[in-house]
Parts: structure tokens; sequence; C-alpha cells
């Protein structure tokens, strides 16, 4: 559950830099970009049990305009430095 709520986070930032707009709606996050609605963390938590079928997102993902939107590289955590000489890891 943790790992989907974290894909929702990246989704939902990487929404609002591709200019949707955070819609002031009762229950789950939902962005509005024109006509569209999204709500990230329905649709990663659908995606994760098999409720949406993963060409019925790409689809989705292409009519709203949003299939190039880079998600992947928000999700990561950034590389930990080097351990200083004389410390463990």
């Amino acid at each position: 559950q943790s790992a989907a709520q974290l894909l929702g986070a990246a989704f939902a930032n990487a929404l609002l830099r591709e200019g949707w707009a955070l819609e002031p709606l009762p229950g789950p996050a939902t962005f509005k970009k024109g006509t569209d609605l999204l709500s990230p963390f329905e649709a990663v938590e659908a995606l994760a049990d098999g409720r949406l079928p993963a060409d019925a997102w790409a689809r989705r993902c292409k009519e709203a305009g949003i299939s190039a939107v880079p998600m992947a590289a928000m999700a990561r955590r950034p590389t930990p430095p080097p351990a200083s000489p004389g410390t463990s890891a």
C-alpha cells in the first residue's frame, strides 16, 4: 500500500508540474485540466490491483495528453552520499 501511495504522490506531483489543478472536491484528490479529471491515487491503486487494465490506462493517458509525463524519475529516492572514510555504511 505504501508503494501505491508513493506512486500516487509522484503522479500527483507530475500532474501539477504539467499544469493540472487540484480540485477542491470532497473525496480522493482529483486534478483537472480543461475538461479532464484524474484521481492519481485511485488510478494507481486500480492499476495495482488489476481493476484498471494497463491498456485502458494507456489509452486514458493518451486522451488526457499525459502519456509523456515523466513520473518514474520523481518516484526514485535520491542516491545517498558515500560513507566517509572510517565510518560504516
